[in-house]
């Protein structure tokens, strides 16, 4: 009986840690694929495990689903779609119950040398590529100076807001 416990254990919290994941659908898999990788964060914090990334087409059907498991990274993000398909990015936030989109999402191309391309931005399909995209997901209400993006920057205004 002893022995049967852990197995049991183990594939429990398996199933418990992917039921709280997935707010995004599933994309469809299509046989047209491009990777995304980079670093994540949300209101200037690195994203917490089941936190989750969507890539989305024109349509608004997600192509490309990724639940954060290492802090602050994603990656690799696969995306399935057609031929120079314009991408929008959307950002859930599974701590505060908070998705993130237009224009609450910053996006930065990044580097990798050998292994990955910087995205263009907005990130747009070719097959079989790699890119590295950072991401910003924000709340604008905390967004001071109103530059897409939560840094020092933003409590340096809010101070001289304040002092005067």
């Amino acid at each position: 009986m002893k022995k049967y416990i852990i197995p049991y254990i183990i594939i429990m919290s398996l199933c418990l840690s992917t039921a709280f994941a997935d707010y995004f659908p599933t994309p469809s898999h299509t046989p047209m694929v491009c990777d995304y990788l980079g670093d994540i964060t949300i209101n200037g914090q690195p994203a917490d495990p089941n936190d989750e990334i969507a890539f989305l087409d024109s349509q608004g059907n997600v192509c490309g689903h990724f639940v954060v498991t290492k802090t602050g990274k994603y990656g690799f993000l696969h995306v399935f779609a057609t031929a120079n398909e314009r991408f929008s990015v959307r950002v859930w936030d599974a701590s505060s119950n908070t998705l993130y989109q237009d224009f609450q999402i910053h996006l930065t191309p990044g580097e990798l040398p050998g292994t990955a391309l910087p995205s263009s931005v907005p990130p747009i399909f070719q097959q079989n590529a790699r890119f590295v995209l950072h991401i910003s997901a924000h709340d604008p209400l905390l967004d001071i100076n109103m530059d897409g993006i939560l840094n020092m920057a933003d409590i340096i205004a809010l101070l001289q807001f304040l002092s005067k």
